[in-house]
């Protein structure tokens, strides 16, 4: 994979999936997904201290928590990254951890892009 450029194999966010698991309450998702954003911004920063300092037990915890967060919001290619991340940060393997978070932070990219482009009552 081309680290200036991802190529997605599925959409960024599963906006069906997202709208079904919020019982097709538009309002929900909506808030849902702004709050998603929100938290994903500050806990990838979070995320980055981290693998700075070579913290990898908090490394670990932030990206189990944007893990579930992906998983919450049909996140996909988000989720398999933050997994990616907190494997590799319980194993200590320190040099892999910048790459992997600048991969999740693409992933995030995509997804403020898709959730921008896309109007959710659709």
């Amino acid at each position: 994979m081309n680290d200036s450029m991802l190529v997605q194999d599925q959409p960024a966010i599963d906006l069906e999936g997202l709208k079904a698991r919020c019982l097709g309450n538009l309002n929900l998702v909506e808030r849902v997904l702004a709050k998603f954003t929100a938290q994903l911004d500050t806990d990838l920063a979070a995320l980055e201290q981290a693998v700075l300092e070579g913290d990898t037990d908090s490394a670990a915890q932030v990206a189990h928590r944007i893990k579930g967060m992906s998983a919450n919001v049909e996140a996909h290619e988000l989720f398999q990254s933050a997994m990616t991340v907190e494997q590799l940060a319980k194993k200590a393997c320190v040099a892999e951890l910048p790459e992997h978070l600048e991969r999740m932070r693409q992933h995030g990219v995509l997804i403020a892009e898709s959730i921008k482009r896309t109007p959710v009552a659709l």
